[in-house]
């Protein structure tokens, strides 16, 4: 971090220099790489006025002279909100919903009813790679919500822009230095209403160990029981304390305008708590696929997050045709969480309500993320009409869970011949301790070139370009296992962590750790792309088309043992020709008309493409190095009406053709994990509950989207809607009898196709905001719903067996009022009415009457999980210049 600073200053003092020695001459508007929208531009002279760039007003103006289909959230509209991470600002786009992690905060986010997985993220313009294990793309809950000038949400897709985007792409476009100088300062303050009405359940995470003994000491040192801690396994109950949340910015130009300069940083510590319940499928179903059903798990969950990021850019030109952008930005994540689990057995000692065989589960982890980018742009123009654009691109994004361990117990309570109910001593089971590791380092080139002539009294622009990016991975996971001391008849009881005898000197069964496995890996992934387009424009239309072609090439090469018979390393290549058609056409002076075709991929990541298995939650994860990429075309057409102010209306229709999707499927123990060989069988078997991304049949998704805005004076309604439709067909396994007219023959397993809708698409999503603005007085209120229709959480293998999620519905509010010009309160509440998330299964509940399966609210489906969210309240100050 320190180099990466002094790199950052003795650059900054480098452009100071040469500003202030009169070799440069500033225009007051450059165009960048960090908005898409400005990427179609040649370099101009012309001095235009200040605008607030984060005002809802410039973010409908850019929207509206887009050659693209977008949609736009401003930096005002986020101030106004309750929303904390930029995934919390995306639910309030149009056809956009996220899902929500274990502890109720927002987690990824779906575009029209496709997987994350078929999305990129792009910061200032950039792709990023991202810090987080499991994700390809940079995850927006790692960015502060206040951190952002606006957000844009494109839905096609031009040839200048990469093609792995099926559902859309996300582009945050951060704040950028001012015509005038600006010095902002904002801090709140609040508490999650879960933290009010229970403790907060707590370890030491302060004597987590970043690294193992195994990366501490070498692979010949042996660990003993001294080199573990304890104290992040030992758990106590307390009153946390309040959430607090910061930002500071910082910019001006310099030297007559000549240098731009802004520096930024943004903290956030929140806490929260839920309860929520969890039933997985572990078995394979009975007769007629009645769900098997074998483990209730009764979870409680403390979580703290801290977010904490820094940006600085600078601006400036060399002379009016040649300009240089320097962009730096750091963000980290720190997620600190507690579970407590009570699972207990629904097949094995359950005889009634309050009976069974119940492990205990206490688990402390901790998830670091961190991801560094810096890009340096360039605009010139050598040739009148001719605009040159590059772009060079580093990132290094790093993720950590160290030391991730779950003490456990076990005990039983059997009900006894004569009726009573007998209570087992509460015995030590073992215990494993983990270090998983991650790093993702990417260098891109990017550039770009447009040629403008004059044609019949229209403008055509020939527009050509590319770029290369070379993406390396690091894969570490190390873990250790103990095993429990026999010190009584029927095991070791357990007390606590700091009680617990094991076997070998109380050190692992393992010294020298378990690192030869296939989460243990290094990959590489090349990207080339070409593209050539042309654009003509006249009074009324607006054409583009033109062709993309991207190469990918990705590896991997993991440290399980060569002698084993799969695993080790892997190659995949493909190449994507992708062709693409917009049509703008202007109706009136306030009515557009918008028409594109484009055909995308989605490219897996390189960990899904790898043999890695790891156990996050409920069940193993497991990768799949051939799963196939996915190919979409897709049809967009939409009608904007921009009648005045910040009114505004827009309706539009969506088809896309996915060939080869992809979604995470549970599979039994049976089933095929890999076509390979293994253990006597022509397939390696999953043995257990396993999940995994597979290829399906081809999938259809199309929809309508509805919104509009109108302000009567003070007072504004905003409102959205999308419909979306989308249909697969998969082959499911069901269990039936071999004579289904015979009782006593056998129960076999044979193959039904079942038509959905794809994983995480739902049928309708709403969002409405009623707004009151007395800019006189200074008071402005907000009040924001957004519904999040029924959908499936996850696919099972099994006909009949998907889990769906029910629709819910959030509400937030916030009242602000200025005092003067530079000083103004606020309080905001996120949720106000306690979300309650609930998972199904969509078939018959026979245990209903007999409260046999806890939770349960209805006799004809079975709840599998349900989850209550609370309320947030905060309250703050901001203080500012100008």
């Amino acid at each position: 971090m320190r180099k990466r600073t002094a790199c950052c200053v003795a650059v900054l003092s480098l452009f100071i220099s040469a500003a202030a020695a009169g070799q440069f001459h500033l225009r007051d508007s450059v165009p960048r790489r960090d908005s898409l929208l400005h990427r179609d531009t040649l370099p101009q002279a012309t001095v235009t006025g200040y605008t607030d760039n984060g005002s809802d007003k410039n973010a409908l103006h850019i929207q509206r002279l887009s050659g693209k289909i977008v949609d736009i959230i401003s930096a005002e509209n986020v101030a106004q909100s309750s929303d904390l991470s930029v995934a919390d600002i995306t639910r309030r786009v149009n056809g956009l919903s996220v899902t929500m992690d274990h502890s109720g905060q927002s987690d990824l986010t779906i575009i029209r009813g496709i997987d994350p997985k078929y999305n990129y993220t792009l910061v200032d313009g950039i792709k990023i790679p991202s810090p987080g294990d499991r994700s390809r793309y940079v995850p927006l809950a790692i960015f502060p919500a206040g951190m952002v000038e606006r957000i844009e949400v494109y839905k096609s897709l031009t040839p200048d822009m990469e093609g792995d985007a099926i559902g859309g792409v996300v582009n945050l476009v951060l704040r950028d230095a001012p015509k005038e100088p600006i010095f902002q300062l904002r801090l709140s303050s609040g508490y999650n209403q879960q933290l009010i009405d229970q403790p907060y359940l707590s370890f030491d995470n302060h004597v987590v160990q970043k690294e193992s003994p195994y990366q501490l000491h070498g692979p010949a040192y042996a660990a003993a029981g001294d080199d573990f801690t304890k104290p992040n396994l030992y758990f106590t109950n307390h009153q946390p304390a309040p959430d607090l949340l910061g930002s500071l910015t910082w910019g001006r130009r310099f030297f007559n305008n000549k240098l731009g300069v802004l520096i930024a940083g943004d903290y956030q510590s929140v806490k929260s708590a839920v309860d929520n319940f969890f039933i997985p499928q572990n078995n394979e179903p009975e007769l007629n696929n009645a769900p098997g059903l074998t483990d209730f798990y009764l979870d409680q969950y403390s979580a703290t997050i801290i977010r904490k990021s820094l940006h600085a850019k600078l601006d400036l030109a060399l002379d009016p045709k040649n300009t240089i952008d320097l962009y730096q930005f750091y963000t980290n994540q720190e997620d600190i969480e507690s579970r407590h689990r009570v699972d207990t057995s629904l097949d094995e000692g359950r005889s009634e309500p309050g009976t069974g065989r119940i492990t205990i589960f206490a688990r402390s982890r901790l998830h670091f993320q961190d991801l560094y980018s810096a890009s340096l742009h360039g605009t010139h123009q050598p040739i009148p009409n001719l605009g040159i654009r590059w772009t060079l691109a580093y990132a290094d994004a790093t993720g950590l869970y160290p030391d991730w361990a779950e003490l456990s117990a076990s005990t039983a309570r059997i009900e006894q011949p004569n009726g009573t109910v007998d209570q087992s001593p509460l015995l030590l089971d073992p215990l494993t301790r983990i270090w998983l590791r991650n790093r993702e380092q990417d260098l891109s080139g990017y550039l770009d070139a447009d040629y403008h002539l004059e044609f019949k009294g229209r403008e055509l622009v020939v527009s050509a370009g590319g770029l290369y990016r070379a993406k390396d991975r690091d894969n570490f996971y190390n873990s250790y296992t103990f095993q429990p001391a026999i010190t009584t008849t029927d095991g070791q009881p357990f007390v606590d962590i700091y009680h617990a005898v094991w076997t070998n000197n109380n050190g692992p069964q393992d010294p020298y750790g378990a690192v030869a496995n296939s989460n243990t890996y290094t990959a590489h992934e090349y990207i080339g792309a070409a593209y050539a387009s042309l654009a003509l424009k006249g009074k009324k239309a607006e054409w583009l088309a033109g062709l993309r072609y991207e190469n990918t090439n990705q590896q991997f090469v993991s440290s399980i043992d060569p002698s084993l018979s799969y695993g080790k390393e892997g190659t995949i290549q493909y190449a994507d020709y992708l062709p693409s058609a917009q049509l703008t056409y202007k109706l009136g002076t306030k009515q557009l008309l918008r028409a594109a075709w484009y055909e995308s991929l989605s490219r897996p990541a390189l960990y899904d493409v790898t043999f890695y298995s790891i156990t996050y939650e409920d069940y193993v994860e497991a990768g799949n190095p051939f799963l196939q990429r996915s190919r979409a075309n897709n049809a967009d057409l939409r009608y904007e009406y921009y009648p005045g102010g910040l009114d505004f209306l827009e309706g539009g229709l969506f088809f896309k053709h996915i060939a080869d999707p992809y979604e995470k499927t549970l599979l039994d123990a049976g089933d095929e994990l890999y076509p390979l060989p293994s253990q006597g069988l022509s397939y390696t078997p999953a043995q257990e509950l396993t999940a995994q991304m597979r290829n399906a049949p081809d999938a259809t998704d199309y929809g309508l989207e509805l919104a509009a805005t109108k302000y009567f004076g003070r007072i504004g309604i905003q409102a959205g809607y999308t419909y979306t439709y989308s249909s697969i067909t998969v082959q499911t396994k069901f269990q039936t009898r071999q004579d289904p007219n015979d009782p006593s023959s056998n129960i076999i397993t044979v193959s039904r196709k079942e038509t959905r809708p794809l994983q995480g698409q739902s049928p309708h999503l709403a969002n409405a905001s009623l707004v009151y603005n007395d800019g006189r007085h200074g008071w402005l209120a907000r009040c924001t719903a957004i519904y999040t229709g029924r959908r499936i959480y996850s696919v099972s293998g099994w006909y009949g067996l998907d889990y769906w999620e029910r629709g819910y519905m959030l509400m937030d509010a916030s009242l602000e009022k200025k005092f003067g010009s530079h000083f103004k309160a606020f309080i905001k509440t996120a949720n106000l009415f306690n979300t309650t998330t609930a998972v199904d299964l969509l078939t018959p509940n026979p245990e209903f009457a007999s409260h046999f399966i806890p939770g349960q609210q209805s006799a004809n489906r079975i709840t599998v999980s349900r989850q209550i969210t609370r309320a947030s309240y905060y309250a703050g100050l901001e203080w500012g210049l100008p």
